[in-house]
């Protein structure tokens, strides 16, 4: 019944191409709520019953299909409606002027294609044999490469979309690799196979190759390079939406494999764990130099990756160790900051994407004094901003929490590698969680904070109320977390399999920890409210005057003497260039400039990774390929050449049998 209302949704999606204009957003949305409340339904089920909802059936195509619905899909598929609904809410006012710009059937495609990407994550979550699974994976990326060229006429963004299908493409091929070897020794195509593929053989090569599809979509590093790209050049509606439920798609196909795994647990949580901390570090790196505010933000997605990378490798060395303390710290506080990141990240990709709207540009050099011009819009991207920095009492912190205090609690343990690993995990959490505050500290400063930086900055003003409004439901969903740890951690039990009498004291001990913080995260609330009472009251009883602030001695201050991007973090960037390749373009000033000309200053990073296992293969490729263009007469006669020398070639091949 659950995949014949989603068959149905999806036929019924063409219906958007006769519908006029102005009525298309609504029809769609129409849609994509029957596809949530099914969604609803189907979690209402799950919990009713506190059992996996389990189907199977046969059709012509695929051959037996199943449906598995256990903890892990209802938490994907509340992850993904949440994300989807906010997106398409905000859709409604951002995208209003394409309504005027755009013809009818594209603005169909752009609708058509966002229900099906929901659906296909649906498909991708609840579906377990691997012919159904991987036709919703391929769904998904070919319906997110629509939604992203909703601006394909300009090359440098067509250009981007095309080299994030391709790589999409070649994660989907890794996949069916992965599960043809499974089958090959299982006969059976599907996840359950993959448990009794891992007790019979090594489960680090088939491991790798999961990894790598799954990776992909992830953006772990070095298989991240589509992201940053991506997500600068989509519309920030589309941005929200990929980087709070798209790439956690990639998360959840790598759950699922390691929580089948049967041995090589330690190599294959060494090797994830040195991968997450390189993708953690690189990511809020790369994310700090950064000039582009949707850059910047992709960059920290990549970073918020790799956290849940560390949560689920350690999670998986606690099960080598037999240690529940790492295992529940590890895997739901993975868990917990996979959902966390979706609804923070979404705020802030909202936020910013109204911002650059009213900006006309994404360049943070170019803004500045937003938050006296659009209050609401800067409010909700500080409170994303204190969520992404792990600062109490937002959600971000509490998953980093839960990492923590595990951490500490089984860093006593008597095995010196265990110490070992544990500490360099606490090390770079701490690492992480330092950068970006420094990161955000900078986008905020600069892009809200002090004076226009531009004579587009100094005219925008608050978006309207629809326009912010759909904010308010990751922003209230994230402030209160802590009433879903005992259910994250009851999910982690079921998925890995983990005792549950010993997983239950773990946690018992992880909540009542973290309840005593709530009492001091309220208290703090309480202080701040009090303050801010009180600051109103006196300003409400007497008459406020506004003066130049004083300027030294020196009031002619101009926009110029503010910080910038680059000068925010000069001295990270000279101290990380062998990474970060930050350069600077300025020509030079000679002794004998006396008096030095007027010169121009830009700086440009690169991402070093990008540059070496794709612009520079790509490159090769296309020199390599361009030998062949002399073939390209553009007379019809060779090419009707070309087809009579490729049968005669066929036909001499089969006359000696050759194929």
């Amino acid at each position: 019944m659950f995949l014949l209302i989603f068959l149905l949704l999806i036929v019924l999606a063409s219906v958007i191409f006769t519908v006029p204009i102005k009525y298309k957003h609504w029809v769609a949305t129409g849609l994509l709520f029957a596809g949530i409340i099914a969604s609803a339904f189907a979690a209402y089920r799950f919990l009713v019953t506190n059992s996996p909802d389990e189907a199977r059936f046969t059709s012509g195509i695929l051959g037996i299909t199943q449906i598995y619905i256990d903890s892990l899909s209802i938490l994907f598929l509340t992850l993904i409606s949440i994300a989807a609904a906010t997106a398409f809410l905000f859709s409604k006012n951002y995208l209003s002027h394409y309504i005027r710009q755009k013809k009818s059937a594209e603005l169909s495609f752009h609708y058509i294609a966002y229900l099906l990407l929901y659906y296909s994550m649906v498909g991708v979550v609840i579906f377990r044999n691997a012919g159904s699974f991987l036709l919703s994976w391929e769904l998904m990326g070919i319906s997110s490469f629509i939604i992203i060229i909703l601006e394909g006429e300009q090359k440098e963004k067509l250009k981007a979309a095309i080299q994030y299908l391709v790589q999409m493409h070649i994660g989907f091929f890794i996949l069916v690799a992965a599960f043809v070897l499974v089958q090959s020794k299982t006969g059976s195509f599907s996840f359950e196979a993959l448990s009794y593929y891992f007790a019979d053989n090594k489960n680090l090569p088939v491991f790798l190759l999961f990894f790598l599809g799954f990776g992909i979509k992830a953006g772990f590093v070095p298989l991240h390079t589509w992201l940053p790209e991506t997500h600068s050049i989509a519309p920030g509606n589309v941005s929200a939406y990929m980087s709070g439920a798209v790439i956690k798609m990639g998360i959840f196909g790598l759950i699922r494999v390691l929580s089948s795994l049967q041995n090589q647990l330690f190599e294959i949580g060494i090797i994830l764990l040195f991968i997450s901390i390189i993708t953690g570090l690189f990511g809020i790196a790369m994310a700090a130099i950064q000039k582009d505010i949707k850059r910047l933000l992709a960059y920290s997605s990549i970073e918020n990756i790799g956290i849940i990378g560390i949560g689920l490798s350690v999670g998986l060395l606690g099960k080598y160790w037999d240690n529940y303390a790492l295992m529940i710290a590890g895997f739901a506080g993975a868990l917990i900051h996979t959902f966390n990141h979706s609804l923070f990240k979404s705020s802030l990709f909202f936020s910013a994407g109204l911002l650059t709207k009213a900006v006309h540009t994404q360049n943070m050099d170019k803004m500045g004094g937003a938050i006296k011009r659009m209050p609401y819009t800067s409010a909700f991207f500080l409170f994303g901003a204190l969520g992404i920095c792990a600062l109490p009492p937002l959600n971000g912190f509490v998953s980093e929490f839960i990492m923590y205090n595990g951490f500490f609690t089984a860093i006593h343990d008597n095995n010196p590698l265990t110490t070992v690993t544990i500490v360099g995990a606490i090390i770079t959490l701490a690492l992480i969680g330092g950068l970006s505050v420094m990161a955000f500290s900078k986008v905020f400063g600069i892009a809200f904070l002090g004076e226009p930086r531009s004579r587009t900055a100094a005219d925008i003003c608050e978006a309207p109320k629809a326009a912010w409004q759909p904010l308010l439901i990751p922003l209230v969903i994230g402030i209160f977390p802590f009433v879903f740890i005992k259910l994250f951690c009851k999910i982690s039990w079921q998925t890995f399999s983990i005792d549950h009498a010993n997983a239950f004291v773990v946690t018992q001990k992880f909540s009542m920890a973290y309840n005593h913080l709530v009492l001091i995260n309220l208290v703090l609330i309480a202080i701040i409210g009090l303050i801010w009472f009180i600051r109103h009251n006196h300003l409400h009883r007497h008459t406020v005057r506004y003066k130049p602030t004083w300027g030294c001695g020196y009031t002619a201050i101009t926009p110029q003497h503010q910080y910038t991007s680059a000068s925010f973090v000069s001295d990270f960037e000279h101290l990380t260039n062998p990474i970060t390749r930050y350069k600077r373009e300025m020509k030079a000033i000679a002794e004998t400039e006396i008096f030095p000309h007027p010169r121009t200053f830009e700086g440009k990073e690169h991402d070093v990774i990008r540059a070496q296992l794709v612009s520079r293969p790509v490159k090769w490729i296309n020199k390599y390929f361009f030998r062949f263009a002399i073939f390209q007469t553009g007379k019809l006669q060779h090419y009707v050449l070309y087809a009579l020398l490729f049968m005669i070639l066929i036909l001499i091949l089969t006359y000696f049998n050759i194929i």
